[in-house]
């Protein structure tokens, strides 16, 4: 049995690597930066994402590096007042069976390298990019920028959402820009306001909102300050320096702008990302590719969920392609059918939520008051459909 080819070397492709080495199945993973790495700072793993990684065998070592925070509040940026309270940890092991989960992204990529390295399966390549891709009736061929050749029976495309292999080789349309940035960054744990706590926050601003967690054995805070700003730079790698974005937050209460002005971590300057977005389309499986996380289905960070779709992702198509080895193009449709309703799904809710979030004046206050009169367990239980998802077997 011929490999499967995976194109890019971040969570996703890493995750995949593993999954179809716990069903048997070897692959080649081609990395084009130089070294296996992740831009941006923190992330949240839900129970989704959860499942897939202790399936994986990766519990213990995803809990050395994770935090389990205990509540998600939810404030008013230009009063500070807490509008909602939500026992996020308490709920997701009681109806899930796994705990809610912060990380550095770092973090969770060297969790996954580590475990992709000992498994004889997995062949690694860093400064790999695909830069031309060849198909026939039984292979495919993948060769790099610098020349080499690898052939496997699928191709996998987790280079993310400007993927070269979207649009290059299949030919479909790029992700659009949402006219909104993701400004990211650590600050020491010193910096944070003892009234703000350590736990998720999400505080919710006209034309824009900040999102706080611990990371690194609560030593650092990750903070992500995303806002409207027409923003639509193509960028692999996010400009640095906090720019203009303190003028965001001048009318915010006092605690959120003391997190805007902290002074970022050793190394961890402000870096500014332009949102990108695409609802996932169902594209002809005329050649063994496929495309999984942000090459397929580019998602708002609204629902904190695109690394938890792209680990879905990764477990459900290691699931087909082990049902249909020698028979890549019905792993592929049926692979499209799992996750098609579901990623759109999702896509659609993190838009809505950015307008909610967003919100200012009357319907800012509207929003808040409708938040205040809703039980916690009501606002958790929405989210069941995304939290209690379970992957396929992997054994």
């Amino acid at each position: 049995m011929l490999p499967v080819l995976i194109a890019g070397g971040g969570i996703a492709g890493l995750t995949t690597a593993l999954a179809l080495a716990k069903v048997g199945r070897a692959s080649i993973l081609m990395e084009r930066a130089r070294h296996f790495s992740e831009v941006g700072a923190g992330l949240q793993i839900s129970p989704n994402a959860a499942s897939v990684l202790v399936a994986l065998g990766l519990g213990d070592a995803l809990d050395a590096v994770s935090h389990k925070p205990d509540f998600i509040r939810m404030r008013a940026a230009r009063n500070g007042r807490e509008v909602k309270r939500l026992a996020i940890n308490a709920h997701c092991r009681t109806r899930f069976g796994h705990a809610y989960r912060v990380v550095h992204r770092a973090d969770l990529l060297d969790v996954l390298l580590t475990a992709a390295a000992d498994e004889p399966l997995i062949a690694l390549h860093a400064d790999a990019e695909v830069s031309a891709v060849e198909t026939t009736d039984e292979n495919v061929a993948a060769t790099t920028a610098d020349g080499r050749t690898f052939i496997g029976n699928v191709l996998v495309a987790a280079d993310g959402v400007w993927s070269t292999i979207r649009t290059r080789v299949l030919d479909l349309p790029l992700a659009q820009p949402s006219g909104r940035s993701a400004w990211r960054t650590l600050i020491p744990a010193s910096a944070m306001d003892t009234k703000v706590g350590g736990d998720v926050g999400l505080w919710m601003g006209s034309g824009a909102h900040l999102v706080h967690y611990p990371v690194r054995d609560g030593s650092m805070i990750n903070l992500v300050a995303v806002v409207d700003d027409g923003f639509s730079d193509r960028t692999w790698d996010g400009e640095t320096g906090s720019g203009d974005l303190p003028r965001h937050f001048w009318l915010w209460a006092a605690e959120a702008r003391a997190l805007i002005d902290a002074r970022p971590a050793s190394g961890q300057e402000w870096r500014r990302w332009p949102l990108f977005q695409r609802k996932p389309d169902r594209y002809a499986v005329d050649r063994p590719i496929v495309l999984i996380g942000d090459a397929w289905h580019a998602t708002l960070p609204f629902m904190a969920q695109g690394a938890a779709m792209a680990i879905e992702d990764a477990a459900v198509l290691a699931h087909r392609l082990s049902q249909h080895p020698e028979d890549p193009a019905s792993a592929i449709r049926q692979f499209q059918d799992d996750r098609l309703d579901r990623t759109a799904k999702l896509v659609d809710l993190a838009n809505r939520n950015g307008t909610i979030y967003h919100l200012g004046g009357p319907l800012a206050f509207s929003r808040n008051a409708i938040l205040r009169r809703m039980s916690p367990d009501k606002v958790l239980s929405r989210l069941d459909w995304i939290y209690g998802w379970k992957p396929p077997a992997l054994a």
